[in-house]
């Protein structure tokens, strides 16, 4: 997916957090966003997902063969991590990957056990989420975004709650399954972006 962001602006009462973005993030390459705290990244990706609209300016998304995509069809095609997203906590982790397989595939047909294996970790098919570690939620939802069917991937401040072995599983399972999926990750920490060939930095 291609995605072209025109003169992008936020802003929440009488403060303008995001000012005329211009930017493309092109097919199936990795993208990092950065700035300083507050100064719009999340806020920037919740409007590339989607789930926020700008004040000001266009976004337009556009398939391999640069069409623009109808709005409404977008959100079948994205994925999106973040901390302040959390899994569904009153399932257990099959229950979880079972609901999300019921609306999206996985990719190379991914099984509910080949899934379990993949999160690499400790995860008891049968415990509820809600009983999960932060980082193992965070791995989780990483799984979830990466493992899916999608042609744009957001992932923000990925490396929040994982230690530096769930770090190392996290570039590994993205570099193993991002595929032909547009990537875009934001963060301040140099290891989340290591996977990054451009960066767009917010000021």
């Amino acid at each position: 997916m291609r995605i072209e962001l025109r003169d992008i602006s936020k802003r929440f009462t009488n403060f303008w957090i995001l000012k005329r973005i211009n930017f493309v993030f092109d097919h199936s390459c990795i993208y990092g966003i950065t700035g300083l705290n507050g100064s719009g990244k999340s806020s920037l990706m919740q409007i590339i997902s989607g789930q926020l609209s700008p004040t000001l300016g266009t976004i337009n998304y556009l398939d391999n063969g640069e069409r623009i995509l109808d709005i409404n069809s977008i959100f079948s095609k994205i994925t999106f991590s973040a901390p302040y997203i959390s899994p569904m906590e009153n399932l257990t982790l099959d229950e979880s990957v079972e609901l999300h397989t019921r609306f999206r595939k996985l990719k190379r047909g991914i099984k509910n056990k080949e899934f379990n294996n993949l999160l690499n970790f400790s995860f008891k098919a049968d415990q509820y989420v809600k009983y999960y570690s932060s980082g193992m939620k965070q791995r989780l939802s990483l799984a979830l975004s990466i493992l899916t069917e999608t042609d744009l991937i957001l992932l923000d401040e990925p490396g929040s709650f994982l230690d530096e072995q769930g770090k190392s599983w996290f570039h590994a399972l993205l570099e193993e399954y991002k595929e032909e999926s547009t990537v875009i990750i934001s963060s301040n920490e140099s290891s989340d972006l290591i996977s990054c060939g451009e960066f767009l930095h917010l000021s």
